[in-house]
């Protein structure tokens, strides 16, 4: 049992470094910028697409990586669940296609390049 919790310690870890590893220091720094002295909690599935007010609320860091600001104190990470091709250089917003008042994992983002799919949404809250 603990060797399986120590494997998947390593695969956390490895995923992790690989994913910061294919960021290029401006993304890196964009990703700082945002989520440094946040706190990462628990990914939940779905966030109610009426709290990202407006484009500014979404920031493309990457082909990858997508981060929702719903409030001053509040900011969802989410991986795609592939890279989006372009996402990061092109000049337009990433189009969301959401069910209903949510914006989920599985829902589809579309660029003027392509398309992939969300991941789940990792709150990054401002600690009290």
């Amino acid at each position: 049992m603990r060797l399986a919790a120590l494997v998947m310690g390593v695969f956390v870890l490895v995923g992790a470094t690989a994913d910061s590893a294919s960021l290029t220091e401006e993304q890196q720094h964009l990703l700082d910028r945002h989520l440094s002295g946040r706190v990462s909690e628990a990914p939940v599935s779905c966030i109610h697409a009426a709290r990202v007010a407006s484009p500014r609320d979404l920031i493309v860091v990457s082909d990858r990586i997508l981060l929702f600001r719903v409030s001053t104190s509040l900011i969802y990470r989410n991986d795609v669940q592939q890279d989006c091709p372009h996402m990061a250089l092109s000049p337009y917003i990433p189009n969301i296609a959401s069910h209903g008042s949510s914006i989920c994992r599985g829902d589809i983002v579309t660029t003027d390049r392509g398309s992939c799919v969300l991941g789940e949404f990792v709150p990054y809250r401002t600690p009290r």
